[in-house]
Formats: C-alpha cells, sequence, structure tokens
C-alpha cells in the first residue's frame, strides 16, 4: 500500500498531532484510511525515561544522550527508529501506520525494537535493538 493523501489535525499537548493517511492498492482504489495516534509512553516498546534540564537540548544532543542510556542497558545497540516532536520529525519515514501506533514504531518493533529511550516525556524518543 501506498499513500495516497494525509490529514494532520494537531493535538492539545506540544503541537503533537494525529494523522489520517489514506492507502491505496496499485489499482488506486482506496483501502482505508487510517487514524495514526500520537506518541505517548503507551505506545512505546519498553520505554526508559530520561529527563534533560539545564541544557539546550536538540536533536543530535538527545540523540547522544540516548545512545549513551542504551548502552548501559544492552552490549550493541542498534536504532531502529526516532521522533523529534519539537520539529514534528520521525523516522522511518513509514507511510501508513496501525490504528494504534505511529508507522515509525510499528517498523521498529517489527525489526525486533524493544528498547525506548523516552526523552522529556516525549520530547525526542529513540527505539533501539541489540545487534548482538
Amino acid at each position: 500500500m501506498i499513500r495516497i493523501g494525509a490529514t494532520v489535525h494537531q493535538g492539545m499537548a506540544r503541537g503533537k498531532a494525529t494523522v489520517r493517511t489514506f492507502c491505496r492498492n496499485r489499482e488506486s482504489r482506496v483501502l482505508k484510511m487510517v487514524t495514526c495516534s500520537i506518541v505517548t509512553k503507551d505506545v512505546l516498546p519498553n520505554p526508559i525515561m530520561l529527563r534533560v534540564e539545564g541544557e539546550k537540548l536538540d536533536f543530535a544532543s538527545a540523540k547522544k544522550r540516548a545512545d549513551e542510556k542504551v548502552r548501559q542497558l544492552i552490549e550493541n545497540p542498534f536504532l531502529l527508529g526516532w521522533y523529534d516532536a519539537r520539529e514534528g520529525r520521525f523516522s522511518p519515514n513509514v507511510e501508513c501506520c496501525s490504528e494504534h501506533k505511529p508507522g515509525w514504531i510499528v517498523y521498529a518493533e517489527a525489526r525486533g525494537g524493544n528498547i525506548s529511550i523516552d526523552i522529556n516525556d516525549e520530547e525526542y524518543v529513540f527505539i533501539y535493538r541489540d545487534a548482538s
């Protein structure tokens, strides 16, 4: 399935949004409309909470903190997905999602992602697996 359209609906907290995605098959028939949920602790695999205060946090510094934290927990971490709420970005840029989780989380979990580093209440989220 590929995306043919999306509508973003702003949420209440820090500009988070739900996305309604229209998916179609090869014959261009619309198969379904999926509403992706916002990123919350409830949809993250094994979230490890990390609070960073007193420092200007951007994506690069958040990723560095997440990498340091996950190395304390697993031997050979491999990053499968991330979310940056400040910029409204995520990776991988998976178009369709499940009804309960954003596509980038579904993607990461399907590839073994089983540990999330959640920085400042979903301001930044990184999902890893052990590559050992």
